[in-house]
């Protein structure tokens, strides 16, 4: 472990901080997406922490900071769609949709005025919690690492041919990422136990990451297809160009389930008789 747990935590939290009062200036893709993934990591970090003996530590983020984060995290889904909606236009060689995207546009011009009240009026990238500097030493940390890595692995031993449904791979999805955050504070002891245990490697973890990522991203894009508040401006045409869309995105959606089947579970050993999840 390269650091204490709580000085990490302090640490994580001043580059969310930082990343979220940025967004007053700048709420473009990449801006937002950073400031998300700096949150993540704090989460992770805090759910680890609250599975040490003798932490004070809570598991939830701050409330300001999980408002800005999840507010955020709209802008970014609606600047997405407007971005796959030209990519897909461009495509199929056509214009844009130029009523659905005046509705697109309406949305995120709302939600980032939103924002940047909120950062105003609201403080939520402030100070960090007391509890956070009650120092947790390394040697607390160890079992509370195996357990994390147990809890979150538990993912993983599904079969192939189980029902993956959307819920169920969001929820891997996350586990995934809260894994890869959390990984510099694994010792090779934990890496090693958790592998032979059933865990995928670190390098197929990112891949899943990925893949699953995208998957996200377009289950996000299918249903915003099916937002009645943002399609009544679709003249006929549009709407036969969305529909066409539609099919070509639920192809993909498809492939990508097959993919991150293929490359996750292929590998997964059978689960222990103690961890067999019920489907």
């Amino acid at each position: 472990m390269t650091e204490r747990l709580d000085a990490g935590i302090r640490r994580q939290y001043e580059k969310a901080r930082r990343s979220g009062n940025a967004l007053t200036g700048d709420l473009s893709l990449d801006r937002i997406h950073e400031f998300r993934v700096e949150t993540k990591r704090l989460r992770a970090l805090l759910r680890l922490a609250t599975g040490i003996r003798g932490s004070h530590i809570k598991r939830k983020l701050p409330k300001n900071l999980k408002v800005l984060y999840t507010m955020a995290g709209l802008v970014r889904t609606l600047q997405l769609q407007k971005q796959a909606i030209r990519e897909a236009a461009g495509r199929f060689r056509r214009d844009v949709p130029v009523g659905y995207l005046a509705r697109l546009d309406d949305r995120i011009g709302i939600a980032e005025q939103m924002i940047r009240l909120y950062l105003q009026t609201s403080n939520p990238c402030g100070n960090g919690k007391p509890e956070w500097h009650h120092p947790i030493h390394r040697y607390n940390v160890a079992a509370a690492v195996d357990s994390f890595i147990d809890e979150k692995t538990q993912v993983f031993s599904l079969p192939a041919n189980s029902n993956l449904d959307d819920e169920h791979l969001h929820a891997v999805r996350k586990s995934i990422k809260d894994l890869l955050y959390v990984w510099p504070y694994f010792s090779k002891r934990n890496i090693d136990r958790a592998l032979s245990d059933g865990l995928p490697s670190r390098e197929k973890l990112t891949i899943a990451a990925h893949l699953l990522g995208e998957f996200h991203d377009i289950t996000v894009r299918l249903s915003l297809l099916q937002d009645r508040s943002i399609l009544c401006c679709v003249d006929a045409s549009d709407a036969k160009f969305l529909e066409d869309v539609k099919i070509i995105w639920d192809r993909g959606k498809a492939a990508l389930v097959k993919k991150i089947v293929s490359d996750l579970w292929s590998v997964s050993v059978a689960p222990k008789p103690d961890m067999e999840m019920a489907v």
